[in-house]
C-alpha cells in the first residue's frame, strides 16, 4: 500500500538533512506538525514560488461606502410671498375661481365705500356672459392700508394671484397695469397677453362705461369672443 508523502515541519527538517529517517521513541511519534500536502482546486493554477494559491471570494470584495442616509434634493422653488394681514384677510374673503376681474378702484367698492354703479356694470356683464356661478373672483391691486391710504401695492396682487390660480385676469384700465406689477406691458385697451399660462384681457377704464352704452357692448362681444374656450372645470 503507498504511504502517502508527509511535508516535514520546519523543526523537523534538520535532522532529515542530516540523514536521520526514523526515530526510536518509547511512545509514537507526534506528527501533528507536520503539514497536509497543498492538492490543487480543479481548474486553478498553482501559484509560482511555492506559495499558496488563493481563490478570490465575491464576499471578500471591499464594501462599499455607505449611501448617505440624507440624499442630496435639489431646492425647492421659492413659493410666494406671504400675504401681509391685511391682504390675508382680503384673501379669505375672496374663493378661488378660473375668472379673475380686477380694476383700480375695486378695492373701495368690496370695502363699500366705491359706486355701486361699477358693481353693477360688472353683474351684467357677468350675467350677459352667462359665466357660470362661481366662475368669477375679484381681486383688487389696491387697499386702504391702516393709515388710511389707498394705494397700490403690486407684490400682494401678484402673490394672491398664484393662490387663486385664475385661468383668466380681466383687467380694465390698461393704464393701471404697471401699478398692478405688470410694468412691461402695452397700455392699451383689447389686448391680450399669455403670462404663465394665464389669459391676461385688458379693457377700457371701467368708468367709461358708465355712460356709452356702444363701449359696453363693445366690451361684452370682445369678452365673449375669448371666453368662450375657457374651460371652467377641468
Amino acid at each position: 500500500m503507498p504511504v502517502a508523502p508527509v511535508t516535514l515541519a520546519e523543526s523537523l527538517r534538520p535532522w532529515s538533512y542530516a540523514g536521520i529517517t526514523h526515530f526510536l521513541a518509547d511512545s509514537p511519534l507526534d506528527l501533528s506538525q507536520a503539514e497536509k500536502p497543498i492538492r490543487p482546486r480543479p481548474g486553478l493554477a498553482p501559484a509560482s514560488g511555492g506559495q499558496r494559491a488563493r481563490r478570490f471570494h465575491p464576499r471578500e470584495a471591499p464594501a462599499a461606502p455607505p449611501a448617505s442616509a440624507q440624499p442630496i434634493l435639489p431646492s425647492a422653488a421659492p413659493g410666494p410671498p406671504a400675504l401681509s394681514p391685511l391682504w390675508q384677510a382680503m384673501l379669505a374673503k375672496t374663493p378661488a375661481a378660473p375668472i379673475a376681474w380686477t380694476y383700480a378702484e375695486l378695492g373701495l367698492d368690496l370695502g363699500g365705500a366705491g359706486s355701486p354703479e361699477r358693481g353693477r356694470i360688472l353683474r351684467e356683464l357677468i350675467q350677459r356672459l352667462r359665466l357660470p356661478k362661481g366662475s368669477s373672483a375679484f381681486w383688487p391691486f389696491k387697499l386702504r392700508d391702516e393709515n388710511g391710504a389707498y394705494a397700490a401695492t403690486p407684490q400682494m396682487f401678484q402673490a394672491g394671484l398664484d393662490r387663486l390660480k385664475p385661468r383668466a385676469l380681466i383687467f380694465f384700465g390698461p393704464a393701471d397695469l404697471t401699478q398692478a406689477g405688470f410694468p412691461n406691458l402695452d397700455s392699451l385697451p383689447y389686448v391680450q397677453h399669455m403670462l404663465a399660462g394665464r389669459l391676461l384681457i385688458t379693457l377700457p377704464d371701467i368708468n367709461a362705461l358708465q355712460t356709452d352704452t356702444d363701449k359696453l357692448n363693445s366690451v361684452f362681444a370682445y369678452l365673449r369672443t375669448f371666453l368662450a374656450n375657457l374651460n371652467f372645470y377641468g
